[in-house]
């Protein structure tokens, strides 16, 4: 188990590094979604999963 972490931990991306990006039109529910980290290309659902938790959380923000 602490083999695996630790492989993890020199594989993780530092913190703050872009792994994407997200487009919202300003009409409709549609996303544009541009993912470049390798892991959230191969889960779509989970990558769609995220973009919503994201988007929801942005526009809960007071402006």
């Amino acid at each position: 188990m602490q083999e695996a972490l630790a492989e993890g931990e020199k594989r993780s991306r530092p913190y703050g590094e872009s792994v994407g990006e997200i487009i919202r039109p300003a009409r409709g529910p549609h996303y544009i979604i541009e993912a470049k980290a390798p892991p959230l290309c191969q889960a779509p659902l989970v990558l769609v999963a995220l973009v919503v938790v994201v988007d929801m959380h942005l526009h809960t923000q007071p402006t």
